[in-house]
């Protein structure tokens, strides 16, 4: 596998908008957006977008029965969920049904105008820590639709776009930086990446989510685990067998014709 640069990478990525496939996924099918939000949900807690579309297109009477469903039948989980299963997640579903519907559920994880404000709000639901709130604040802009101010996102707690920026500074992901040395890194690629808009909506310029995920993903492709068009391929196999709606979904996969 040929290791591109950083600027070679980064620009691949925001090009054919597999830099986060699942929401260009979901821009591209225009689900109602009751749908959308049970979609949304299932996917936070099992991360996988063929579990997410099972549990998706039934109606909302249904949701909670077809996550426990899932969680007791030990349908698959995405990687960064995994420990999404046993007695935590049964009473982090336990917890999720007495708040309501999916919908209300959602409307109260993304209460909140600013990124910190959503990932506090995120927080107080059981086995929903840092990694995923960042995750959902990316989703409640760019797939829900919302604005949010990124003014206090800070990256200094997660480790793997700490890495990332390392690899660039140093050479070296495994290289200690400051907390200054990965704000300035941030800084300067988003300086860099100017002139190119975030996918789905191309709607804004790219700005830390994004430069968050390209530091993510550069320091897996730098380590030979990030072929081009990883996440596209993953996502649309994930959903195979999965019912209507993922095959719906699948359509909408990008970048089908380059793999």
């Amino acid at each position: 596998m040929e290791t591109l640069t950083y600027k070679e990478f980064g620009r691949h990525l925001l090009k054919t908008e597999d830099l986060d496939p699942v929401y260009t996924m979901l821009h591209n099918a225009d689900l109602d957006f009751d749908t959308l939000t049970r979609w949304c949900l299932a996917y936070w807690c099992f991360y996988h977008t063929g579990v997410a579309s099972k549990i998706a297109e039934a109606p909302s009477n249904k949701f909670h029965q077809l996550m426990r469903k899932a969680q007791t039948a030990k349908w698959p989980r995405g990687a960064e969920r995994r420990h999404f299963r046993g007695e935590a997640s049964s009473k982090a579903l336990t917890y999720l049904k007495r708040q309501g519907s999916p919908e209300i559920i959602v409307e109260t994880m993304i209460n909140g105008d600013t990124f910190q404000e959503i990932s506090d709000s995120v927080q107080q639901f059981p086995l929903f820590g840092s990694w995923i709130s960042f995750k959902i604040v990316d989703m409640t802009d760019q797939v829900l639709g919302y604005d949010v101010d990124y003014s206090d996102c800070h990256l200094g707690i997660y480790k793997d776009p700490r890495q990332g920026a390392a690899l660039i500074l140093h050479g070296d992901w495994k290289a200690d930086i400051t907390d200054e040395e990965l704000i300035h890194t941030v800084e300067r690629l988003i300086k860099e990446f100017k002139r190119h808009t975030a996918p789905p909506t191309h709607e804004r310029r790219v700005g830390i989510m994004e430069i968050e995920t390209i530091l993510c993903k550069y320091k897996s492709h730098h380590k030979g685990s990030y072929p081009l068009f990883k996440d596209s391929r993953e996502i649309f196999h994930m959903m195979e067998g999965w019912g209507d709606l993922a095959e719906e979904l699948q359509q909408c996969v990008p970048n089908q014709d380059k793999w």
